[in-house]
Order: C-alpha cells, then structure tokens, then sequence
C-alpha cells in the first residue's frame, strides 16, 4: 500500500470491494491510512465502470469522504460528462442525486442540456418511478427547458395507465413526484392527474406511511388540485390506520389542511 502500485491493476469493482473489507475492520485496526490510500488511488485512476464507481462514491459519502477529500466530487462530475452518453439511465439518476446532495446540480447548465438530450431519446424506456426521479431532479435546477418537462410529464401520463408500472412504485416515488411538483412551481395538471391516479390505484402507499399521507394532503389543499370520490376515500382510509400515530405537529397539520379532504367524522 506505500506506493499503491499494486492496486492500479484493480477494477474498480475490486477497489469497491477492497474498500468494504477495510471499512468492516473493527476500531483496533489503524485502517485511516489504507482509506486514504484507496481514496488515492480512485482519485488518479482512468477506470471506466460507471456503476461500480457511482456505488464506491455513494458509500465514500455515508463516512463523510467526499467532504473531506473534496476532489472526489470534482472527479465525479468530470467522470459524468465523459461518460454521460454510455451510461446507464439509473447510473445518470445517481450521480445527479450525488450532485444534487453536494450543492451542485442548481447551476449546472451543462448537466440539464446533457439531460435535455438524453430526455428526448430515451424517455421511452424509462420506468414510472425513474421518470418521478428525474421530473424532481431537473426541478433543482435553474436551467429549466420547458420542452424536456413536457417530455417527462407525457411519459408519465404513459406510464401511470400501465398497472404494472403503479403496482412497482414505492412511498417514496410518490413523495419524489410531489417534491419535484412543488419544486417546479408550475402547476402541472397531467403531473396532478397522475398522482390521483396514483392514489387511486396505490391507496396501500399512504396506509403503510403517514409522512406520506400528510404530504399527499397537503399538496393537495395547497395547490388547489382536483380530487373525487375515490381519493378521498383513499386518503380517509389511510387516515384511519394512522389517527393514532400522528405526532402532534402532524395533527395540527391535519387540521389545517385535511378539512377538505377527510370525511367529518375523521376530521372530528
């Protein structure tokens, strides 16, 4: 490990895989130096595995790495436009997010004109909670092109009809999809079309999380959107498997905001 030569034969699958045997060591192992040397050498390689170094990155930031050796973040987005055109949609998603966490993703043109492009191209294949992810990602962003927002807004419109898309979707898909609406700023009626949709057919989501039922309320009343029957029985349903949990910040909330939504009984 002095001088690291070995370790420029890796992959940095191995490197990845080198760095969780050290970090697994318990305290009485002096592994600081061996971590220093590992960041090193991701530092100054020319290895292109775009997911492998993506995942390394990711756990370089739970241990507080990427704020200590700054350069890692600067290699990342150099790395990112190099190889933005042979990635991985998901792998394009992560590094924005790890952009995104390090301050970097409002400002960065060439970011939303390298998406803007791959928008166009591939939206077709992309997955329900992946076009959520990438709606609320570009909302951080000051370059904002209307026509890659219209894109994202008529996949998701495709892709909410299909149930086998809803059925796979996660708490926080929808909670991603309110954040980039919020975000955006301009009211999107396909994008609100969509999360009711969504409820209707994904009132499970809101029973299994009460953040989320208090999010989707609040969005809701905030923004003015339409509503019917069905959400709001969907809503109500899952107010009722959460009544007794509600912190009381959530309860007031509640109050301010549910009149509308929650039946009078509930509300009461």
């Amino acid at each position: 490990m002095n001088d690291n030569a070995e370790l420029y034969v890796f992959s940095m699958g191995d490197i990845l895989k080198l760095y969780r045997g050290f970090e697994s060591l318990n305290d009485y192992f002096n592994k600081d130096k061996v971590i220093e040397g590992i960041v090193e050498i991701v530092l100054e390689s020319r290895f292109y595995e775009d997911e492998a170094l993506l995942e390394l990155l990711q756990e370089f930031k739970k241990k507080g790495l990427i704020e200590k050796y700054q350069n890692l973040i600067v290699k990342a987005r150099v790395y990112f436009e190099e190889r933005f055109d042979l990635m991985e949609r998901r792998t394009i998603l992560g590094f924005l997010e790890l952009f995104l966490d390090f301050g970097m993703l409002f400002e960065d043109r060439e970011a939303a004109m390298l998406m803007k492009g791959h928008v166009e191209s591939s939206f077709h294949a992309y997955e329900l909670s992946e076009l959520f992810q990438a709606h609320r990602l570009l909302s951080h962003c000051f370059y904002r092109d209307p026509d890659t927002f219209r894109i994202i807004e008529d996949a998701v419109k495709i892709r909410a009809a299909e149930p086998e898309q809803v059925s796979t979707l996660k708490s926080g898909d929808v909670a991603s999809l309110i954040s980039g609406m919020v975000l955006h700023s301009e009211k999107s009626k396909r994008l609100e079309a969509s999360l009711r949709s969504v409820i209707k057919q994904r009132g499970d989501l809101l029973a299994a999380d009460q953040r989320l039922l208090v999010r989707v309320i609040g969005y809701l009343v905030d923004y003015e959107a339409k509503t019917d029957d069905i959400v709001r029985q969907r809503i109500n349903e899952a107010f009722e498997v959460h009544a007794k949990n509600l912190s009381p910040e959530e309860v007031t909330f509640v109050r301010v905001y549910g009149k509308q939504l929650l039946s009078q009984e509930n509300y009461n």
